[in-house]
C-alpha cells in the first residue's frame, strides 16, 4: 500500500523479478523464484514467489503474489552442501597423503584443496618453529603473502602450544 514492492528485493534480485513480473501475459502463471526479500525488521529472507497475472479478472485486476519463507530450508540446504565440500577435502586429503611420496607434495596439495573448498583467492600453509613462522607451501605458487608481525602469535604462545600439542589458531592474514 502506497510501497513499491520491487524495493523490497535484493538488489541482485531486483531486475530478473521485474523482467518476469512483466513478461507474465494476462493469466498466466509464473515459474516458482527463489528471491530475497528485505525483512521489516531489515534482515533479509529467502522467499518462493509465485506470481499470477489476474489483471483480466473483475475485483481483482491486478497480478496476485503469493511468498513462502524458506530462509531456514535455505540455511539447512547450504549446510549439508558445505559439510559434504568439507568431507570431500578430507577424503581428497586422505587419498594425496596415500599416494604422494613426500612432505612437500602433500603440503602443496593440501594448500590448493583449501583453497579452492574454501573459495579463497589464495592459501598459505605456514611452518612454525620455536624461533620462525614462515611461509612454507601456498597455492597457487606465488601468491605468498608477507604477514605482519602483529598478526603473529608471540613466539611464547607458539612455544606453549608446539609443547602442548595444541593447535595455533590465526586470524584472517591476509592484507586489505
Amino acid at each position: 500500500l502506497g510501497v513499491n514492492v520491487l524495493a523490497l528485493f535484493h538488489h541482485d534480485d531486483r531486475e530478473a523479478t521485474a523482467q518476469a513480473l512483466d513478461e507474465l501475459g494476462e493469466g498466466e502463471t509464473s515459474e516458482l523464484r527463489l528471491v530475497r526479500l528485505r525483512h521489516r525488521e531489515g534482515s533479509w529472507r529467502w522467499v518462493e514467489v509465485l506470481a499470477v497475472n489476474l489483471t483480466g479478472e473483475a475485483g481483482i485486476a491486478g497480478t496476485v503474489v503469493n511468498c513462502r519463507d524458506v530462509t531456514e530450508r535455505v540455511a539447512a540446504e547450504k549446510l549439508l552442501l558445505d559439510t559434504g565440500a568439507q568431507q570431500s577435502a578430507v577424503a581428497q586429503l586422505g587419498r594425496e597423503a596415500l599416494s604422494a611420496s613426500d612432505v612437500p607434495s602433500i603440503l602443496t596439495s593440501t594448500a590448493a584443496l583449501v583453497r579452492s573448498t574454501l573459495e579463497a583467492g589464495s592459501c598459505q600453509i605456514l611452518r612454525l618453529d620455536r624461533t620462525t613462522i614462515t611461509a612454507a607451501y601456498e597455492a597457487p605458487h606465488g601468491s605468498a603473502f608477507p604477514v605482519a608481525e602483529e598478526d603473529l602469535p608471540s613466539q611464547a604462545v607458539v612455544a606453549a602450544c608446539l609443547d602442548a600439542d595444541d593447535p595455533i589458531q590465526f586470524a584472517d592474514l591476509r592484507p586489505d
